[in-house]
């Protein structure tokens, strides 16, 4: 009993909801930070020290996120990745900066574990579906990079062509139906 209470406290990735919290609180406080020296921008300090200065910022904490998602088993599928990148793209956007994106990505994060963990506990089925279509996605989203500029999908097979350089017959396909034609004694 005691074993399954203390389970219910680890999410899918076996980060503690506590040391979610401990992340939360961490990035906030560098978002303050930044905040703080947004404001140096506008009062005292020229323009490039600050600009410089959380560039720098969030360079270490971009790669410092990665780095703890993916050594704290946190699966990277296409909706963590777009979540992540989006923080990080906003991260160095002049005005968007000023915005906690940093914690906004913990939290979202958080929110995504948690919730897996939930749907697993109350229906494996409905967790198995997800992990299915989350995986079909990212196998069609490798297979589009893999298509050449302007090329489309596509599910016809290409003719097999012949030594002559013509198209061949596919195996077991039926050949066309010729006409005949009529001799001169017909």
């Amino acid at each position: 009993m005691e074993e399954q209470k203390s389970k219910s406290f680890i999410t899918k990735s076996g980060i503690s909801i506590f040391e979610w919290c401990l992340a939360v609180g961490a990035v906030l406080v560098v978002d303050v930070i930044q905040f703080l020296i947004e404001l140096l921008d506008l009062t005292i300090v020229g323009a490039i020290v600050p600009l410089v200065v959380n560039r720098f910022i969030d360079v270490v904490v971009g790669l410092a996120l990665g780095f703890y998602y993916k050594l704290r088993g946190i699966d990277l599928d296409t909706k963590r990745i777009l979540t992540f990148m989006g923080a990080v793209l906003g991260e160095f956007m002049p005005v968007a900066d000023a915005l906690p994106l940093w914690t906004a990505d913990v939290i979202l994060m958080m929110s995504m574990d948690i919730g897996e963990r939930q749907l697993e506990t109350f229906s494996p089925e409905a967790a198995e579906a997800l992990h299915k279509t989350a995986q079909a996605a990212d196998v069609a989203n490798k297979a589009k990079t893999l298509l050449p500029p302007g090329a489309k999908p596509s599910s016809a097979v290409p003719p097999r062509i012949g030594a002559s350089g013509r198209p061949m017959a596919t195996p077991g396909a039926v050949p066309p139906v010729m006409r005949q034609q009529a001799g001169p004694g017909a």
